[in-house]
């Protein structure tokens, strides 16, 4: 288990990631725990709110070929076809981001513009991207073409998992064309499995799926690459009083709106 704590309203809310059954959270200070895919559905503190979470898992293990082997043809030629047009990738770790603090807030304004552009209502949550940064949990990814950035991955990780956060494609962008944005984008999923695994990780979360029967575009997109089919939990759970008034007052919100 990894934790990152940040501040909301004066609000201390903790992140927990990659969590197993036997860590012990009786410890943690917060106001509010939230638990990110744990692989259960029940949490001994009260009230806490629990909603089930779809998500996709590659297996980092396995060799690069059988890794390749598990995209389908059409992201397999994408993948290739970028690799021929000269596209490059790059990791930055937390350390690098803490060096460099253009790097995040370049990303956080592609990000917002994106979605407006979309218009769709998604802010980047600078202050928890923040807490992950300095708890060494965050990296973040980029594919370049000609010098010019395409597309940017972030992810929360510890030293054996990495977990997708946030995903910007600049498909909206004049100058740019939009095939070879998409191009680079899913080269730049598939590279950053290939370093994850030579750094040792062992497991890829493509981080959450809508839904498997009736999927969305990216849902569809994210499928394109195989992987396993997961169902975890995320929970609330409100620690102190006022973290408990807080967490019951949201849960009541959620059932009156069904």
């Amino acid at each position: 288990m990894v934790l990152a704590t940040y501040k909301k309203k004066g609000i201390s809310i903790t992140n927990a990631w990659f969590m197993d059954a036997s860590d012990d959270l009786s410890t943690i200070k917060t106001d509010i725990l939230y638990i990110h895919e744990a692989p259960f559905d029940k949490i001994e503190f009260s009230p806490a709110i629990i909603w089930p979470q779809l998500t996709l898992v590659h297996d980092l293990t396995a060799s690069e070929n059988s890794i390749l082997g598990t995209l389908n043809s059409t992201t397999k030629r994408k993948v290739k076809q970028a690799e021929k047009a000269g596209i490059t990738t790059a990791l930055y770790t937390s350390r690098d981001l803490a060096a460099d603090s253009g790097l995040l807030h370049e990303f956080g304004a592609h990000h917002d513009r994106m979605y407006r552009q979309k218009g769709m209502k998604a802010i980047f949550n600078h202050a928890l991207v923040q807490a992950y940064m300095e708890a060494d949990m965050l990296s973040m990814t980029t594919a370049v073409f000609e010098g010019h950035k395409l597309a940017y991955h972030a992810y929360v990780g510890s030293e054996h998992r990495a977990r997708l956060l946030y995903s910007v494609s600049l498909f909206r962008d004049e100058d740019e064309d939009a095939s070879l944005v998409a191009r680079a984008n899913t080269y730049l999923h598939y590279q950053d499995m290939m370093c994850f695994k030579n750094r040792g990780v062992t497991s890829y979360d493509w981080g959450g799926i809508k839904s498997f029967d009736e999927p969305t575009g990216i849902d569809s997109f994210k499928m394109g690459f195989g992987g396993e089919r997961r169902t975890c939990f995320n929970i609330i759970a409100g620690r102190s009083m006022l973290g408990k008034a807080l967490t019951g007052l949201l849960r009541m919100r959620r059932i009156i709106s069904g």
